[in-house]
């Protein structure tokens, strides 16, 4: 990957810019790895190098990107409130003459388990 002057300013080559071209489209993986090779290599941006200033927040965009693949390797924001939701304990439902029955999906659940074994959610068997 480099830069080149083309009259106007300059221009990247050899990098995923290229995929851009195709449609592709820069995904976040490759702002990562642009902006790592940016600072590892002291890659010029217009007619100067890399400025402190500059560097801190490519470090900082570095991390965040990174923070942010951690987190949607996990899950959805909506899977996740969906999890911890389920970690709070429900009181169990009781039906049929005595049998006990999770408050979420209706699966029969025995008092001596604390988390049903259909949804997981935490059962809360206190009486």
């Amino acid at each position: 990957m480099g830069f080149v002057q083309d009259g106007i300013g300059f221009k990247v080559i050899g990098s995923i810019f290229d995929d851009q071209e195709e449609g592709r489209g820069m995904t976040e993986n490759d702002a990562k790895e642009y902006l790592e090779d940016m600072l590892a290599e002291g890659q010029i941006i217009g007619d100067e190098t890399v400025a402190r200033d500059d560097e801190e927040a490519i470090k900082l965009a570095i991390s965040a990107l990174g923070e942010i693949q951690q987190y949607r390797a996990i899950g959805t924001v909506e899977e996740c409130r969906e999890a911890r939701e389920r970690q709070k304990g429900k009181k169990y439902q009781i039906i049929n003459g005595g049998i006990s029955v999770c408050p979420v999906c209706g699966a029969k659940v025995l008092r001596c388990y604390d988390f049903c074994k259909g949804c997981g959610q935490r059962i809360d068997m206190s009486e």
